[in-house]
C-alpha cells in the first residue's frame, strides 16, 4: 500500500457537548475519525497523521493520541497553532511537515468506514497523478440514520504531495477549499468519485452559531467573494434542497 500522510487542521471537534431538541448530547467526531482509521489500517500500511492544533480545550490532542492504540505504522505529530481558527493558515502550516509522498486533507468530522477509499487512492493518485475529491455521505441527525450525498462539498483532497498549491487563509471557515478544487478542476486533474457510507460526514449542528463558537467568522470571507474567484455552490439558503433519504 502507499504510504499516505493524513492532514487534520482542528479546534474542539474531539469530544464536546451540543444541544439538540432540548437534549444535550456529547460528539465525538475527530475521536471516531481516527478509532475507524486506526481499524482499517494494515501491516502494509504507512502512514501518519498531522493535526495542527488551535488551542483546543476538550482534550490535550498530544497525550490524548497516545491513548488510541494505534499500530507502530500509524503515527501521529500534534502540531499547536496560535491564533483564531484559520482552517487555511493550518493547512500551509502543515504542507512543509509533510513525509510521505501522498497527502490527505481531511476534515475532523469525517470518518473512513471502508477499503475503497484506499483502492482509488493507488489507482487514481499514485499510479493516475491526479487529484481525488471524495464525495461523502452526510448524516442528518444523531442517531445517524438518515442523511444525504453531500455532492458539493469538497475540502477533503487526496493528491501528491508534489502537486500541493497554498491555501488562501483567512480568519474563519469555508472556502479555501472551493477555490482549491476549481483550480485542479480547471487543468482537468479533478477526480470526484462517491463512496456512500464509505465515507461519512459526521452528524453536528451545522448551523451559523455554531461553527463561531468554535471558529471565528470574520468579514474577510465577504471580502474574499469580491476576488473574482468562483463562488462556492452552496449557501445555507440551499441546504435544505438536497436529497434525502436513508443512507444507501
Amino acid at each position: 500500500m502507499v504510504a499516505i500522510s493524513f492532514v487534520t487542521i482542528i479546534k474542539n471537534r474531539t469530544r464536546f457537548t451540543v444541544e439538540h431538541e432540548g437534549a444535550k448530547l456529547e460528539l465525538r467526531l475527530f475521536e471516531n475519525n481516527l478509532r475507524a482509521l486506526i481499524r482499517l489500517v494494515q501491516p502494509t500500511d504507512k502512514w501518519e497523521f498531522i493535526i495542527v492544533d488551535f488551542g483546543s480545550t476538550d482534550v490535550d490532542l498530544a497525550s490524548w493520541v497516545t491513548t488510541l492504540g494505534a499500530p507502530p505504522n500509524m503515527t501521529f505529530r500534534v502540531i499547536p497553532a496560535e491564533g483564531p481558527f484559520n482552517k487555511g493558515r493550518g493547512l500551509n502550516i502543515a504542507i512543509p511537515l509533510i513525509s510521505h509522498g501522498i497527502v490527505f486533507f481531511m476534515d475532523a468530522d469525517m470518518e473512513i468506514r471502508t477499503r475503497a477509499l484506499f483502492d482509488d487512492i493507488r489507482t487514481v493518485v499514485q499510479r493516475g497523478r491526479k487529484v481525488l475529491f471524495p464525495i461523502c455521505w452526510s448524516y442528518s441527525n444523531p442517531a445517524h440514520t438518515e442523511g444525504w450525498k453531500r455532492d458539493w462539498g469538497v475540502g477533503n483532497v487526496i493528491q501528491p504531495t508534489d502537486t500541493v498549491r497554498p491555501y488562501v487563509e483567512k480568519d474563519s471557515w469555508g472556502k479555501e477549499d472551493w477555490w482549491n478544487f476549481c483550480w485542479y478542476r480547471d487543468r482537468g486533474l479533478a477526480v470526484r468519485t462517491y463512496y456512500g457510507e464509505g465515507f461519512v460526514h459526521q452528524w453536528h449542528p451545522n448551523d451559523l452559531e455554531f461553527k463561531n463558537q468554535y471558529y471565528a467568522c470574520t468579514e474577510e470571507a465577504a471580502k474574499l467573494d469580491q476576488t473574482g474567484l468562483a463562488p462556492h455552490p452552496y449557501t445555507y439558503a440551499n441546504h435544505e434542497h438536497n436529497s434525502r433519504g436513508s443512507a444507501p
